[in-house]
């Protein structure tokens, strides 16, 4: 079938002054809300399980949230550059918004991972697209200096989050958890509408004609796959075993499921949402496995199952309040890291060396996590976190801009789509690994302990050492903290090599100067609009592209003429 991407329009454009504050405002609104909602329900799932009586099954509320985000981010994207940025990001925020009302009313356990799928669609769609509307508005050269920006938003979303839902439980009711967020999203919608401009279509195309560009059959093939894949890695070991049949067929369907997605991509869809030209490029296929990798490590650090966390609490046993405290520093230096790496970038022009440092400095930073004992000072366990999270700031944004300054610029939201769903999904898999490890390391350990009953050793698997630390003697206690560290340890071990691939992975990536051309101003909304992929003779349209910054497209026409 014929393959139509060259239909699609170039949406980028310059505001400037006020428009611009105002524009990009919104957009760390819609980001900072995001990353709110994440962990303000997150620690208010206990609530939620004791409330609706569904204690046993409340991971999914997690589950089906991260697997919608995953199936989604890439669908949104291109669906962006077929109907509008603005109408795209309308779409999800109502979605998010309809999900988290609706969570927010829940009665059951059906009803509420139902919602809860929806928000995830609409929390995938807020972070990938606010990151594509910055690129639309910054030439690369400058995306850099934002980096700071968005990566205090990150940071302060997550740091206020657990303290919003936590208030919300205890004060009020976890439904509001649930229905902070809508009010302030339903607010952004009209500011969308007065600051972004007026999607142009292409000559003579109707709304018709647009819903024939949509990739339907990919799109299917794509989010089920994707499902069927995150929930028994999501689920393995908890809900289900990891050797069981439902396990194993489930995860066979969906890796099937991903090959038609892509022999669908590579042959059928008139508008692809994975061009396959994509992987063309090599420095972004370095970029995404190390992307993928990293994911493992960063989710298990930074996100839902927090690994550093749970040797502060059940290592060296400290209250859940102060390790969130402690935490702090690692969520906060992650913005550092975005802020520095950003400045450097855009006034030097080049970004690749702050990637590589920072996976370097990630590398060490696992290593020194795997030398936390028993008896390790708080401060010093500060101390490195707070490396950590200044090497995964180092990291987030130089990825993605190294990748756009690598592919064609009509790839903006597709490359930004991928990236994150890369990420997300080497998270998933970390996510669920992390458990086991941990698991099977601890009760190995326990076995040799003959003054523990069984129940006692699966009371401290389960529920950690704190349950029985006062039943016990000194030296079986000692005993059993270090079982502990050891279970923890084996998942920072794990950390290791994952990061010695994305190191390895960016070493490789060349070193090529970010493009410092500003060559849109705010009126190129109100330019004839051109598709970004065709050929084309007149003078007119030639001149449009110079205007639009392709240059080299121009170059290739004269040369062919």
């Amino acid at each position: 079938m014929r393959n139509t991407e060259k239909e699609l329009v170039d949406q980028a454009f310059r505001p400037t002054g006020t428009r611009f504050v105002f524009i990009f405002c919104t957009l760390q609104l819609l980001l900072f809300l995001a990353f709110v909602d994440q962990f303000c329900v997150s620690t208010v799932l206990p609530f939620i399980g004791e409330s609706l009586g569904v204690a046993d099954r409340i991971s999914w509320v997690g589950t089906a949230a991260i697997v919608t985000t995953i199936g989604s981010q890439m669908i949104v994207a291109r669906c962006s550059d077929i109907f509008g940025r603005r109408s795209a990001l309308t779409a999800i925020l109502l979605i998010f918004i309809f999900g988290n009302l609706m969570c927010g009313f829940a009665q059951n356990a059906i009803w509420l991972f139902t919602c809860r799928g929806l928000s995830g669609i609409g929390a995938g769609g807020i972070i990938s697209l606010t990151m594509v509307c910055v690129a639309d508005i910054v030439p690369v050269r400058q995306r850099g200096k934002l980096q700071g920006y968005t990566g205090f938003t990150v940071a302060l979303g997550s740091g206020m989050g657990p303290l919003i839902g936590a208030a919300m439980a205890s004060k009020i009711s976890w439904r509001w958890a649930f229905w902070i967020t809508p009010p302030f999203l339903a607010l952004a919608i009209p500011i969308l509408y007065f600051a972004f401009p007026n999607f142009k279509k292409p000559r003579e195309e109707t709304t018709w004609h647009q819903l024939k560009k949509v990739d339907y059959l990919g799109s299917l093939l794509l989010f089920a796959g994707s499902i069927l894949i995150l929930v028994p890695i999501s689920g393995g070991g908890s809900i289900f075993p990891w050797k069981s049949a439902t396990c194993i067929i489930l995860v066979i369907l969906g890796l099937l499921l991903i090959v038609a997605f892509l022999a669908v991509e590579r042959y059928q869809a008139i508008v692809p949402i994975l061009p396959t030209r994509l992987f063309h490029h090599r420095d972004v296929n370095l970029i995404l496995l190390a992307t993928a990798t990293h994911g493992w490590i960063y989710y298990g650090t930074m996100f839902f199952s927090n690994v550093p966390q749970l040797y502060l609490q059940e290592v060296l046993g400290v209250s859940a309040l102060r390790a969130g405290v402690l935490l702090l520093p690692m969520v906060f230096s992650q913005g550092l890291g975005l802020g520095l790496a950003g400045k450097i970038s855009t006034k030097f022009g080049y970004i690749v060396p702050q990637m590589q440092f920072g996976y370097a400095l990630g590398l060490a930073g696992c290593g020194l996590m795997y030398r936390f004992d028993i008896d390790t000072s708080t401060g010093y366990i500060v101390g490195i976190l707070f490396l950590v999270g200044f090497a995964a700031g180092c990291t987030l944004q130089t990825t993605l801009v190294t990748m756009q300054n690598t592919a064609p610029e009509d790839l903006r939201a597709i490359i930004t789509g991928a990236r994150n769903t890369f990420r997300s999904f080497g998270g998933s898999i970390g996510l669920a690994a992390a458990g086991p490890i941990r698991n099977s390391v601890i009760s190995s350990a326990l076995l040799g302990l003959p003054s523990l009953s069984d129940e006692q050793r699966q009371t401290v698997v389960s529920l950690g050492p704190s349950a029985i630390l006062d039943e016990l003697d000194l030296e079986t206690r000692t005993l059993v903290l270090k079982a502990m560290r050891s279970g923890i340890q084996a998942v920072f071990l794990s950390f290791l090599p994952l990061m010695a691939v994305s190191l390895i992975a960016v070493v490789f990536v060349k070193q090529k100067r970010l493009a410092n051309e500003d060559y849109l101003t705010d009126q190129n909304e109100n330019l004839p609009p051109v598709p970004i992929v065709s050929s084309f003779t007149t003078d007119e349209e030639l001149g449009r592209m110079e205007l639009q910054g392709q240059s080299g497209r121009v170059d290739d026409i004269d040369k062919k003429a």
